[in-house]
Order: C-alpha cells, then sequence, then structure tokens
C-alpha cells in the first residue's frame, strides 16, 4: 500500500529486458522501488565485465619489441617532420603571393582596357597636377611682381625721406 491506500504495481523484473510503455515509463520515472530496482537489474545483467587479466596482458604486450617497432614505424622522424612542415609552409606562402600578384590580373578580364585605362587616369592625374602646380606657381609669381612695383613706386615719392625715422633724437 502505498500512502494514498492504493496498492502499488510495481514493473516486474522480466519487463526491464525489453522495451517499457509509456505508463510503465512514467512509474518508473515516480517510484523509488522501481528505479532501485532497475539499476540493479542494469548493473548485474546488462554490464559487460572485462576478464580480471584484461589490463595485464594488454601491458605485457605493448612492451614486447614488435609492437613498439610496429607503432614507432608510422612517425617520422624530427628532420623529416620539420621538412614536412617547411615544405608546406613554404607552399602555403608561395600561393598567397602568387594570389596577390594575379589578384589584379584577374580581376575585370585581365591586363587589357583596364591597364590601360588606369594608365590613362595616372597621366590624367598627373597632368591636373602639373596644371594646378603651374597655376599656383603663376599666381605668386604675379603677386611677387605687384608688390616690387608697390615698392618702386614708394621709392619714387618725393617727400618720403626715409633716412630720418620718427624717433631720431637729433631731429627734435
Amino acid at each position: 500500500m502505498n500512502q494514498t491506500g492504493k496498492k502499488d504495481t510495481h514493473i516486474p523484473r522480466i519487463r526491464y529486458s525489453g522495451t517499457l510503455s509509456g505508463p510503465e515509463q512514467s512509474h518508473l520515472a515516480s517510484c523509488p522501488y522501481c528505479q532501485t530496482a532497475f539499476w540493479d537489474y542494469i548493473e548485474k545483467e546488462e554490464t559487460i565485465r572485462a576478464p580480471g587479466h584484461l589490463k595485464a596482458s594488454v601491458l605485457a604486450r605493448s612492451r614486447d619489441l614488435d609492437v613498439r617497432l610496429a607503432s614507432g614505424s608510422s612517425r617520422l622522424s624530427r628532420k623529416l617532420s620539420f621538412l614536412w612542415f617547411s615544405l608546406r609552409v613554404g607552399t602555403a606562402v608561395l600561393c598567397s603571393l602568387a594570389l596577390l600578384f594575379l589578384t589584379p590580373l584577374l580581376t575585370a578580364g585581365g591586363p587589357g582596357p583596364d591597364l590601360a585605362a588606369s594608365q590613362t587616369a595616372y597621366e590624367t592625374a598627373g597632368r591636373r597636377r602639373a596644371a594646378r602646380y603651374d597655376e599656383i606657381t603663376r599666381r605668386a609669381q604675379q603677386q611677387y611682381e605687384s608688390v616690387e612695383r608697390f615698392s618702386w613706386r614708394l621709392e619714387q615719392l618725393p617727400y618720403l625721406n626715409r633716412e630720418v625715422s620718427n624717433y631720431d633724437e637729433e631731429e627734435k
């Protein structure tokens, strides 16, 4: 009898070896007695136990010379491993450089019109830059000449006495 006064119907032990139905699964989830019985059944019946001498025989066999030679023959020496690593890295670097230099040629159909267009654009930009520089130089030359003319006119004025300063003490 359980706490509610109903008789418990536990899952028979023989049912653990097959597939449990939905009501049996929900009963197993809620009944501590059936859970304990189920775990005991799994531990005793379903687990495969290794023979006692297995560990000792595996360790003894791993120490044999023929097993050690067979397992070591698949490994490469350090120098050969380093050479293989270097070849892989070198190949990757060469592929990267090839892609780096060939990408402009691969885009937009090769070196034909795009290369000529970029060359033309570069030359046009150079001509614009040269024209701008010439314009700036011409303006600077005009301003310099303007200042020179102004200075010459100032020298031609008769009333401007450039040799005597306003702060000369002899004149006062």
